[in-house]
């Protein structure tokens, strides 16, 4: 999930549920941000802005951005298989893909 960490800041975070209290392992390892050039007089329809949104969700539900973050930023990613290492691609208007 993205989410903000303990040092309030966006990272991409896994829930170890293994041991409790349950914690959060940094997994930002794992996607490598990308950019994508857009043919001349194309553009994007809109700005996905996380924190933004983060803070809209924060606000309408009277929660703090850590925990809208927490709750709405889940995705759910192909496992690994055993000694195979997935690097995610990330975008913020493509979302996680494989290259």
């Amino acid at each position: 999930m993205l989410a903000y960490n303990d040092d309030d800041k966006l990272a991409w975070q896994q829930l170890d549920t293994s041991r409790y209290p349950y914690q959060y392992a940094d997994h930002s390892y794992r996607f490598k941000p990308v950019e994508i050039s857009l043919a001349a007089g194309c553009y994007w329809w809109f700005d996905v802005d996380p924190e933004a949104v983060y803070q809209h969700f924060a606000d309408q539900l009277g929660w703090s951005i850590k925990k809208a973050s927490q709750h709405l930023g889940e995705i759910r990613l192909a496992a690994e298989r055993e000694s195979q290492n997935i690097t995610w691609c990330w975008h913020p208007q493509l979302g996680a893909f494989r290259e």
